[in-house]
């Protein structure tokens, strides 16, 4: 860590800089700083004057190493099978809504953490601030929301892994969240191959009935 910040001048990219400062977290066993370090680049990537496409791999890392690793791993914490609504009551508050990657800390209450992820994901489409004049704006808005529609599946998937009898049967809020991503951008990016990762959640017949809307 002391070579990066004595040779910062030769990382002419923050993401890569950043990228190498959490690996190196991560091999000396330190999650919490490790997630801050990610969380500090996806707060940064939601502004529209600095989002980059090409982070999706970052957010994913990122969601897989709190809701995968850090909070059932290390903090013993058991996700119920009501967890989406719980979520969801707390994306409506005011402190939901505000979200937006905020450090953490070893102290912090699992569920804090996890609702700290979770709207700070869905804010990612929620609070968008562009100039509506501007076609780019536009464009990069649009990527945005794809983004977060894709980062807040894989946050379904992670939870889903380690939770007995998660719903995703049809109607459920990680079926309807599906629903709702094809429905706003299938005319706008490859909505097939960006789902076929998380068809794993349904049965048959509902990954069907999903296939068949796309048609």
């Amino acid at each position: 860590m002391d070579f990066i910040e004595l040779k910062a001048e030769f990382f002419s990219d923050k993401n890569e800089r950043q990228s190498i400062e959490a690996d190196l977290y991560m091999q000396s066993k330190n999650p919490v700083l490790t997630i801050n370090v990610y969380f500090n680049m996806l707060r940064i990537n939601s502004h529209v004057n600095h989002f980059q496409e090409s982070m999706w791999d970052t957010y994913k890392t990122c969601v897989r190493l709190v809701l995968h690793d850090f909070l059932p791993k290390l903090k013993n914490y058991e996700y119920k099978n009501n967890i989406d609504y719980y979520l969801s009551q707390q994306s409506e508050t005011a402190k939901g809504q505000g979200h937006n990657f905020e450090p953490i800390t070893f102290e912090d209450r699992a569920e804090s953490i996890l609702v700290n992820l979770v709207c700070s994901v869905k804010n990612l489409r929620k609070n968008i601030v562009i100039d509506p004049n501007s076609r780019k704006h536009q464009e990069i808005a649009q990527k945005m929301k794809r983004m977060s529609y894709l980062s807040e599946l894989e946050c379904k998937l992670c939870i889903a892994v380690n939770c007995k009898n998660y719903p995703t049967y049809e109607s459920s809020s990680t079926f309807n969240l599906v629903y709702e991503y094809l429905e706003q951008s299938f005319d706008k990016a490859d909505v097939v191959s960006d789902i076929i990762p998380y068809l794993q959640l349904f049965s048959s017949d509902e990954a069907q009935s999903l296939r068949e809307k796309v048609r």
